[in-house]
């Protein structure tokens, strides 16, 4: 890795830490910055270093075709990004002659990495279906809320005159707040927790 990039990201993992009040970087500070590094690789390359990550572990022939069919691009694009991920010293190869494919291989020194690349797909994975059921809970709890105040017969418009006035009755949206907080710690616990891990808590 070249000098330059090294220390830039060091000075990224720097910034991670001392934003989210880290005296010393700690582990999650170290995957962030990880997955800033990975975000940046060129797009082919980066989807073609996924699946050899995902694909190693399961098989040991990694060939052109087999990368090409798991990510969906031609034969062409996929040895390009596998040769320029050999050219920078993460993949082995051995070519297989006319007519046979080339077989891939994962060099030892970057097995750790691979690990951690798989570890950061499955955690970012697992925080978009958090989210997902977060909004879901959030959304039948305003439904439910919004339903029983119009069962108490609290107008969602306070007379013509609010009407008007272009203004919405103060106590329905009052009493909805209330039954809606008391449905979110009926029913709800733990969304404020995965609002947080999509950044929005």
């Amino acid at each position: 890795m070249p000098a330059r990039l090294a220390k830039q990201l060091f000075e990224l993992l720097r910034g991670v830490a001392l934003v989210l009040g880290h005296a010393r970087a700690i582990t999650a500070d170290v995957d962030r910055t990880k997955r800033v590094t990975f975000d940046c690789t060129p797009a082919v390359r980066r989807t073609a270093l996924r699946a050899v990550a995902g694909m190693a572990t399961v098989d040991a022939t990694l060939t052109t075709p087999k990368v090409a069919e798991g990510v969906r691009y031609s034969t062409t694009t996929v040895r390009q990004a596998l040769e320029d991920l050999q050219a920078l010293g993460v993949l082995s190869v051995t070519k297989g002659g006319q007519g046979v494919p080339d077989r891939w291989a994962v060099r030892d020194e970057w097995h750790t990495a691979l690990d951690t690349l798989k570890r950061l797909e499955s955690a970012l994975q697992t925080r978009r279906e958090e989210t997902l059921m977060a909004k879901a809970v959030e959304n039948i709890i305003r439904t439910m809320a919004e339903a029983q105040v119009q069962r108490e017969g609290i107008p969602r418009d306070a007379t013509h005159e609010a009407l008007i006035r272009l203004t919405e009755n103060t106590r329905y949206h009052e009493r909805w707040q209330e039954i809606e907080a008391e449905l979110m710690r009926e029913y709800g616990e733990g969304c404020e927790g995965k609002q947080d891990l999509d950044g929005r808590g």
